[in-house]
């Protein structure tokens, strides 16, 4: 399957429509408190962390087989979508679980250090 010009216009405008639409949600409907504090508490949360970044990558993978396999643009269109919120996702994961990593061994040595004190 070949990306027709017209495939190449509809990704790049449903990607910036997706921009351009949270964009304006952030700015002007601020989100209500329960929901950030909903995913603050699974984003702190190792596992479920973990588990969202496996989800992602399943829908990256789907995704991306959904734009090189299809010849309808509009599919393609909703695959490139998938695949650049699921990048989104995973970007915005990682530095946390990275952070929480790094808290954990520096406990883990702090732990060690008191232990091995005089």
């Amino acid at each position: 399957m070949t990306i027709t010009k017209r495939a190449l216009v509809l990704i790049t405008l449903s990607i910036s429509i997706t921009l351009a639409v949270a964009g304006v949600l952030m700015a002007v409907a601020q989100p209500p408190l329960e929901v950030l504090g909903i995913i603050s508490m699974i984003l702190d949360n190792v596992v479920t962390s973990i588990v969202m970044i496996i989800v992602f990558i399943f829908v990256l993978i789907l995704g991306i087989v959904m734009v090189f396999t299809s010849d309808n643009e509009y599919v393609v269109a909703l695959g490139a979508l998938l695949s650049f919120i699921s990048i989104l996702i995973i970007v915005i994961i990682i530095p946390r679980l990275v952070s929480k990593a790094e808290e954990s061994i520096n406990q883990f040595f702090e732990n060690i250090y008191e232990e091995l004190k005089p």
